[in-house]
């Protein structure tokens, strides 16, 4: 929170424009939304977080509160949606998430209600499609991915990064060092009561007495988890007495 409030000063009310939210799932990219806007909460900065409606949109309420959080799920994530949600809310700023065709827009109505546009450069989206698709990095659609996704971080107020090589990364497209700041990931704290382990369910997932080692995240082929696999299997040949839990 205090890192937050530091970067975000003389900032009172924020719309913060989102990919997808923890209001219809529960992946990293929706649960750091939810902490960032639960830090800007305890910062003192109004802040509402906005997604457009996916899947079954018939299930989506407009507006859903998770943790003290609004979530409000758009119909239209549009131009003209998002001027007139800014005249109600009439936020100081506003901030959008990666990627920069989900981003694009908003930034276009900042432009032209003279309202400062932050940009939250999560990853670069382009790579990882290149993870799953080598032949694409060599194609004109990778240009103009990168391209489109430059541009947009230049053209914002501010831009928020990961991690100090995310941030040479954009250096090196040209973006100011001056305006990027660092938002890492990570646990505010670990918890101080952690409760026991249920042994029906250690039971029923086969793990018995044995120690355990998880994995938790998305089953995507640049996560390593072939790696994962063979370097368990190696240490459970050479005698480690434990089970592997994804």
């Amino acid at each position: 929170e205090y890192l937050i409030a530091s970067l975000m000063k003389r900032v009172r009310s924020l719309l913060y424009f989102v990919h997808h939210s923890i209001a219809t799932g529960s992946d990293g990219y929706a649960i750091r939304g939810h902490e960032i806007a639960r830090s800007l909460l305890g910062s003192g900065i109004c802040v509402r977080v906005l997604a457009p409606v996916v899947g079954h949109s018939e299930y989506q309420q407009f507006h859903v509160v998770v943790d003290g959080v609004d979530y409000i799920n758009l119909q239209s994530w549009s131009g003209d949606s998002f001027l007139r949600l800014i005249s109600v809310f009439k936020p100081d700023a506003v901030l959008a998430a990666t990627s920069w065709l989900h981003a694009h827009p908003v930034q276009q109505v900042a432009q032209q209600l003279s309202l400062p546009f932050w940009y939250e450069a999560r990853g670069f989206w382009e790579l990882s499609r290149c993870a799953r698709d080598p032949a694409f990095a060599g194609s004109a659609e990778f240009q103009q991915e990168v391209a489109a996704e430059t541009a947009l971080a230049q053209a914002a107020d501010r831009l928020f990064s990961l991690n100090r090589h995310m941030a040479a990364e954009w250096v090196s497209r040209g973006v100011p060092a001056a305006k990027i700041s660092l938002i890492p990931n990570g646990l505010t704290a670990i918890p101080a009561n952690v409760p026991e382990p249920d042994p029906v369910l250690r039971t029923e997932l086969g793990l018995d007495d044995s120690k355990v080692i998880a994995y938790i995240g998305s089953f995507s082929a640049y996560e390593g988890l072939d790696d994962l696999l063979a370097a368990f299997a190696l240490a459970h040949w050479q005698g480690l007495d434990a089970r592997l839990l994804l």
